[in-house]
């Protein structure tokens, strides 16, 4: 059942007392960010909260987290936050999900109550507008971590899925005594000796057709061994084709461990990189969609230049 933001803070208030907060594999910060924010905010209600996921998350946001057990739960409410497939969700994927709050189209969760907006910038801000209807206040914490979420999912307010919610929302939350500045310095301009050598490994892969109009790079499993690179530290590095003056189709292309390649389409004016990314099972927003192809990185950026090319034309 689709339902509003208030509906979603009624349901969580009046259905259970225990909550286990489910965030997506890989995750980056919009998914841990509104877990946890949203874990805060039922905790101070009286509820029982888990936050769980599979997988390490980048380093920048340990110490966001609270700490929610959950050794004495005895039949906790599934609540997935950030996730539009069951694949995104690994080990949960068979479970019951209770309610799915999501800003990615489509949604193919089998939750019972659902609470999505394609037109939103980022799951912290649907989980924003849940927390506030809780009633519970917006404490600096909580105040943070939305503020991250939005923040890190819009790459510093620069998404095409950026629009008057999402400053009015970011205004709202620096009222609440955040360093809003020290936050963004965290996620934009600290990088480890091993982020500075994947970035470079990766510019050095670029290869552009359609006349300047899609950029493709690769990043390989021999090139993570060189940098020398956590896999959970790539956060953001999607974003770099697309940030060269004249390109409507940024590719990235992750080789897998298994050899196969996870696809990321950042796109502009009018094309739209969930439609490419569609095509091969995959989906996202407008502007910034993923996919997983069945070949090497190689063979898999030729067949998404392909795809982005007929698009365009």
């Amino acid at each position: 059942m689709d339902i509003t933001a208030k509906q979603a803070a009624e349901i969580l208030k009046n259905s259970g007392n225990e909550y286990r907060i489910i965030y997506h594999i890989r995750p980056d910060g919009d998914a841990i960010c509104s877990a946890y924010a949203l874990a805060e905010a039922l905790h101070m209600l009286g509820k029982k909260c888990a936050v769980m996921s599979h997988g390490r998350i980048p380093s920048v946001y340990s110490g966001y987290a609270e700490s929610f057990g959950n050794d004495d739960m005895a039949e906790p409410l599934n609540v997935v936050v950030d996730s539009a497939s069951p694949a995104r969700i690994g080990g949960f994927a068979d479970e019951k999900i209770f309610l799915s709050v999501d800003h990615h189209m489509p949604n193919t969760i089998a939750a019972e109550y659902k609470y999505t907006d394609e037109e939103s910038s980022s799951c912290g801000e649907l989980v924003y507008k849940v927390i506030k209807e809780l009633g519970v206040g917006i404490t600096p914490h909580i105040a943070e971590l939305i503020f991250t979420a939005l923040l890190t999912d819009t790459f510093c307010f620069r998404s095409g899925s950026v629009n008057a919610e999402s400053y009015k929302a970011a205004a709202e939350l620096a009222c609440c005594g955040i360093d809003v500045s020290g936050i963004a310095r965290r996620h934009y301009m600290n990088k480890s000796p091993q982020r500075a050598k994947i970035e470079e490994i990766f510019v050095r892969s670029y290869h552009y057709t359609c006349g300047g109009k899609v950029l493709g790079g690769i990043i390989t499993r021999e090139d993570m061994r060189v940098s020398g690179i956590d896999p959970c530290e790539l956060e953001g590095i999607t974003s770099f084709p697309e940030e060269i003056s004249g390109v409507l189709a940024g590719i990235t292309i992750r080789e897998t461990a298994d050899g196969r390649s996870r696809v990321s389409v950042h796109t502009s004016d009018g094309i739209n990189a969930a439609d490419i990314c569609g095509i091969f099972g995959g989906g996202g927003h407008a502007h910034a969609a993923g996919c997983e192809l069945d070949c090497a990185p190689d063979e898999a950026l030729k067949i998404i230049e392909k795809t982005c090319a007929e698009m365009i034309n």
